[in-house]
């Protein structure tokens, strides 16, 4: 397998389906893979593609050990290209959703305060390229 002209991957492989699992290889935007097959009388067939790698993270230093009373200023920085989607969901139940295009810069989102006990707070980011939704880490 050639990545942008390099040698990325070689295998003999059996006639049949094969898979290769790319994914190490792939790097954020466009990826232009050829994968060649020579066949035992030396005569070769390619197939070209191009892989959009896309990169959509969320990080926070929210500490859900500590106690909280009162609301809560809960920060994280959103990494993606594209518009993205970002769902609050308090005790599985989805109280929110913000829209970005911003990606590397903090962002705040207020959780009001509830009532007393043990709550479960989830939040991540999603994205839609062409009919393929993409969610971050939780």
């Amino acid at each position: 397998m050639l990545l942008i002209g390099v040698l990325k991957l070689s295998r003999i492989i059996v006639q049949g389906k094969n898979e290769f699992d790319v994914t190490q290889y792939i790097n954020e935007g466009a990826n232009y893979i050829t994968i060649s097959i020579i066949n035992n009388n030396s005569s070769t067939i390619n197939f070209d593609y191009i892989i959009n790698g896309v990169k959509l993270t969320l990080t926070s230093s929210f500490n859900p050990t500590l106690v909280y009373t009162e609301n809560i200023a809960y920060r994280y920085i959103v990494a993606g290209n594209d518009t993205k989607d970002i769902v609050f969901a308090l005790d599985g139940n989805i109280i929110d959703t913000v829209t970005t295009k911003t990606s590397g810069i903090e962002a705040t989102y207020t959780i009001k305060d509830s009532t007393h006990g043990t709550h479960s707070f989830e939040v991540y980011a999603k994205t839609t390229l062409g009919r393929i939704e993409i969610t971050s880490n939780v």
